[in-house]
């Protein structure tokens, strides 16, 4: 199939579609990030989180995707916030979505909200210093207090990890000690990371950053059932020497939990929370940010437009702020060219004065 379009019938077909000022929104549906290793995508219904990796970034070329994040619908990775001496699940019944789970800019953001707190749940992709590519996501929540008085807010991010499962030690943690047993760690005890993996060939690998630039140490690090951490959302208490069973309801069903205790938060402030899941390997994680130039080309006429591009362009918010103005500007020039009515389109021709004004217009738009 043709996946281009001559610039101006690009541009009549936008106009057409939809109003201008609501364009962008038309292609900003997906709840999902991808780069050349990983991929995540948030429940657009509940707010939660699958990830998984991309095929072929295994050891060995052509490696199949292996999900780093158990897949269900929806999702079960997901976070409890702690308020005023209640626990309420992000994205779940006890409030509603002010905004729901959308990729904006290159992060899927969502806004959940009760009559206590307001919370924000951001999803991108950082990227190693030195590495090729992204390989992991930075979940950031902010809980805003919408009381009028102080109240204790905190946060558990719950992660059903996949891997290890049919391996004595579901988890390692930095240090090369492995977790056969539901177990917690605490303040000095507090690990670098954590990884969940497969022994078996063509192995993944899941890694938990819990230390750096980019995120919030946690107050406890929970290797526990899946079933009891989901059953008991507040500072659940292991049980030790007790391997990954809640039987006859699960077997070697383990998961991870971030727990932050909650602390006073006043009138109207906002407290953040972030952390890092993604692939193994070295160095820090820095944001990924991607210059505007490649993020948009714009048209011009007598040019060809790649969808595909423009598709990647209308991501960014101020791409798309960007093009719309583009966009509109040709739009008032062609209308002028036209004259009465479309229909005299077929019969008129651009000249090469015209079109070399329109491009100078362009230029000086891109130029502010």
């Amino acid at each position: 199939m043709n996946r281009k379009l001559p610039a101006v019938l690009l541009l009549f077909f936008l106009g057409s579609l939809l109003p201008m000022s609501s364009l962008p929104w038309s292609l900003l549906q997906a709840a999902t990030l991808s780069s050349s290793s990983i991929f995540v995508d948030v429940d657009d219904e509940t707010g939660r989180v699958f990830l998984k990796t991309v095929e072929g970034t295994g050891d060995q070329q052509g490696d199949e995707s292996k999900n780093l994040l158990f897949y269900d619908r929806p999702p079960s990775s997901y976070s409890v916030v702690f308020a005023d001496g209640d626990a309420f699940i992000f994205g779940g019944g006890a409030g509603r979505f002010a905004k729901r789970p959308s990729a904006v800019n290159g992060i899927i953001e969502a806004v959940w909200e009760n009559d206590v707190v307001e919370v924000s749940q951001n999803i991108e992709l950082v990227r190693r210093k030195g590495a090729a590519d992204t390989d992991a996501i930075l979940v950031t929540y902010s809980v805003k207090n919408k009381r009028t008085v102080s109240t204790d807010t905190g946060l558990q991010i719950l992660f059903d990890t996949c891997l290890g499962e049919n391996d004595p030690y579901h988890f390692e943690i930095s240090g090369d000690r492995r977790v056969m047993y539901e177990t917690v760690y605490e303040g000095s005890e507090l690990p670098l990371y954590w990884l969940s993996e497969e022994t078996d060939e063509g192995s993944a690998c899941l890694r938990g950053i819990l230390t750096g630039n980019l995120v919030t140490a946690p107050d406890k690090l929970i290797f526990a059932n899946y079933r009891s951490l989901s059953q008991e959302m507040f500072d659940y208490k292991v049980r030790r020497k007790k391997r990954f069973d809640l039987l006859p309801y699960s077997k070697n069903d383990s998961a991870v939990a971030l727990l932050f205790r909650p602390a006073a938060l006043n009138a109207g402030k906002k407290r953040e929370y972030r952390a890092i899941v993604g692939l193994p390997g070295p160095g820090e994680y820095t944001k990924e940010e991607a210059s505007m130039e490649e993020e948009i080309s714009p048209p011009v006429l007598g040019e060809d437009v790649d969808l595909e591009k423009l598709r990647n362009a209308l991501l960014s918010i101020e791409g798309s702020r960007k093009l719309l103005e583009i966009i509109n500007d040709y739009l008032k020039e062609i209308d002028r060219a036209l004259g009465d009515g479309s229909a005299a389109f077929e019969e008129k021709a651009f000249s090469d004065e015209e079109i070399m004004e329109m491009k100078k217009k362009l230029e000086e738009l891109l130029a502010r």
